[in-house]
């Protein structure tokens, strides 16, 4: 049992259950999939959260900021953001919010009937007033805001499906007759070629954070202490597949070295395990043994340890993928970042396996959809495969 402790009205509260953080209460509950008996102290100024991991620290951040956001909207858009807490993310929710602050700042500048209009006074019945020609300007307006701004299709694709939801809500509920985004045409989205790393350049990458080949002088002293942790750092992510978000909000008691995994919480919340080769596992196992000398306090639980001696963040690990990038493969394109670390281990896995069920599985996609993107042909396959259907139409031949 873990119990709820308001500084500001010194109420003790006992409970078995985490339940959702209410804005409109001022409580601060933990998302569902978060085990009970954690302390939380909701504090006057902001949230912070005791014998709680990163990700839930993170996530009263987030808690934070879209409580600081829902005020800056009308009522009609903070009832629709309560009722979607059961099916969405706080990130995607707060997201959601700066889109809406970006529309209805759009509609109070540009379009005539709303001039000046403050955002939380916006009604229903406002939004019943709009036109498909306002729609139009908004997506000529939010394509290119400023004269040194210019949003990418994925970008504007992800603004109108935002608005769309919360049209279609009222649409669903009778509030609306229709929703004016259905009728924008959405930009086409190119597929890019997944930029990842390729044969020979993975081992070559590798070699760099071993060895530090490639090094500057004045980088070589820090590899001396650090390359462990570093090199533990881009074998997870090359045979894992995890996020950056993922890697730095591991804990120590995460690692299960009995079953050669790692408890990773997902987008979303969901907990997963994902397992370690045996090369992986001996490295981590190594890193584990340099990590209990360090000079820690006894509330440092993180798995990976900064220079600080506190957990690593993410521009620290970005720094370092890009630096062991610099030193063994100069002159990949684009650079390397943990992201296309992940999409090498999505397509190898693919590869060698030929099952997207399983790579959607392992990257912990909810659609497979999002996985095909990995699931690429290369060239020598789509070779050794020209006679395939010419050998089925001879077999057939043949059996008549």
């Amino acid at each position: 049992m873990g119990f709820l402790y308001s500084e500001s009205s010194s109420l003790n509260v006992v409970f078995s259950e985490l339940l959702y953080y209410n804005i409109k209460n001022k409580l601060l509950f933990a998302p569902k999939g978060y085990p009970s008996g954690a302390t939380i102290y909701v504090m006057k100024k902001g949230v912070c959260m005791g014998n709680f991991s990163f990700k839930d620290e993170q996530e009263a951040v987030f808690l934070e900021q879209l409580e600081s956001q829902i005020i800056r909207l009308p009522k009609f858009v903070q009832d629709y953001i309560e009722s979607s807490r059961d099916y969405l993310s706080v990130s995607t929710l707060l997201q959601y919010t700066y889109d809406f602050v970006d529309f209805f700042t759009f509609l109070s500048s540009r379009i005539e009937k709303y001039k000046d209009k403050p955002i939380p006074e916006y009604t229903l019945v406002d939004m019943m007033q709009l036109s498909c020609e306002d729609m139009d300007e908004c997506m000529k307006w939010y394509k290119h805001p400023d004269k040194d701004v210019f949003r990418k299709p994925r970008t504007i694709n992800r603004f109108l499906s935002t608005l769309s939801s919360l049209f279609t809500f009222y649409v669903k509920r009778r509030k609306l007759a229709d929703n004016p985004v259905s009728a924008v045409r959405r930009p086409a989205v190119k597929r890019k070629e997944v930029n990842r790393l390729y044969e020979g350049e993975k081992s070559q990458f590798l070699s760099a954070v071993m060895n530090g080949t490639g090094l500057t002088k004045r980088q070589l002293p820090y590899h001396e202490r650090q390359w462990l942790r570093d090199y533990t750092i881009a074998r997870v992510f090359l045979f894992t597949g995890i996020r950056v978000s993922e890697l730095v909000g591991l804990d120590i008691s995460d690692v299960n070295l009995r079953e050669h995994s790692l408890r990773v919480v997902r987008k979303g919340g969901n907990i997963e395990r994902v397992y370690l080769d045996d090369e992986t596992d001996l490295i981590l196992r190594e890193y584990l043994a340099e990590r209990e000398e360090m000079e820690l306090t006894d509330d440092e639980t993180a798995l990976f340890i900064s220079r600080k001696k506190q957990r690593i963040g993410v521009r620290a690990v970005e720094k370092l993928i890009k630096k062991y990038q610099q030193a063994g493969l100069p002159s990949h394109p684009n650079g390397l970042t943990p992201h296309r670390l992940r999409a090498t281990f999505a397509t190898d896995l693919y590869s060698a396996t030929g099952d997207i069920y399983r790579t959607s599985k392992a990257m912990g996609h909810k659609s497979i959809a999002t996985t095909t993107i990995y699931a690429e042909v290369s060239d020598k396959q789509k070779k050794e495969g020209r006679n395939i259907l010419l050998s089925s139409y001879r077999d057939t031949e043949e059996s008549d």
